[in-house]
């Protein structure tokens, strides 16, 4: 299991986007290396641990990305 922060996902009307805040954000920030020119992708997924497991645990994944490398991806725009 990787790190643990206390965030929060918000929804920013005026920009149309979402963004990670809370008490634990400076802390992922440091911890983590971010740079200038990097975001955040957020991944949410479900993991079965076994077969009576109807649902899964949900699981998510916090993925640096650099800009310049994201450039030209699929962009998926939820609003």
């Amino acid at each position: 299991m990787g790190r643990e922060y206390y965030l929060v996902l918000r929804f920013i009307v005026s920009i149309r986007t979402y963004r990670v805040i809370g008490r634990d954000y400076t802390k992922l920030v440091e911890e983590n290396g971010f740079k200038v020119g990097q975001s955040l992708d957020l991944w949410l997924f479900r993991v079965q641990r076994s077969t009576s497991d109807v649902i899964g645990e949900l699981q998510i994944a916090l993925v640096i990305v650099d800009d310049e490398e994201a450039n030209g991806r699929l962009q998926v725009d939820g609003a």
